[in-house]
């Protein structure tokens, strides 16, 4: 089973996408949609991936609020390898501390993180690399992020976890967290093949074929502009 947690709050900045991929990829059978006040799927029965997408400030809380009651039961599943996909701000909730300039928050604290927001945004382009493969995205964020936890991407263009931290996003046991906009998934077909074979789909992506041909071309475009910036 794949939970989707709060899609009705979490879905900013395009994370819906990632919500209708795998909805498209996965037969309703295996998704189960856990909505504000639900006892999450994942309490009381066996999932492979529970998928949170970027939620605002204002529903952060609510959202820690929500799973405070199951923080236990989610670092067991963390430590036994389950599945988590967070995308965008997601990665807020399970962190230590999230300090604005107003006040302190207090995460789940189920990853070694610490937020601090700020005024001003940062925009950039970004490319990366997993292992052997290329991940390719955008960040819009106020906030630096400080993590003591393994690194999920490479940084070789754009901003890592903040300006000094070469490194983006969260990779603690089978737990992704990355900070990037977008449909995630969706732009990065080659990394969620791989995703998806850890939760056992060994079949073609839907339009596998239309998602590596603007994938690749996307991929030539950041180069080209990796090396004008570069001159």
């Amino acid at each position: 089973m794949i939970e989707i947690l709060y899609p009705e709050i979490c879905n900013l900045y395009g994370d819906n996408g990632n919500i209708l991929f795998l909805k498209q990829t996965f037969t309703d059978k295996k998704i189960i949609y856990t909505h504000i006040h639900d006892v999450p799927y994942f309490v009381n029965h066996k999932v492979k991936l529970i998928y949170i997408a970027s939620v605002n400030d204002e529903n952060l809380k609510l959202v820690i609020n929500e799973l405070s009651p199951y923080k236990e039961k989610l670092q067991t599943l963390i430590n036994n390898n389950t599945h988590f996909l967070l995308t965008g701000t997601a990665l807020n909730i399970f962190a230590k501390k999230i300090k604005n300039e107003k006040e302190q928050i207090n995460g789940l604290g189920l990853i070694n993180v610490n937020v601090i927001k700020e005024k001003e945004r940062k925009n950039c382009l970004y490319k990366g690399t997993v292992k052997n493969i290329t991940i390719l995205g955008f960040k819009s964020q106020f906030q630096i992020i400080n993590s003591k936890e393994k690194a999920l991407c490479q940084t070789n263009m754009g901003m890592g976890n903040n300006q000094k931290d070469p490194k983006e996003g969260i990779k603690k046991n089978n737990l992704y967290a990355t900070s990037l906009l977008g449909p995630f998934l969706i732009l990065n077909p080659i990394w969620t093949k791989e995703l998806f074979k850890e939760l056992s789909y060994h079949k073609k992506l839907p339009f596998e074929e239309e998602l590596l041909d603007a994938y690749n071309q996307r991929l030539n475009e950041y180069i080209d502009i990796q090396k004008k910036a570069q001159k």
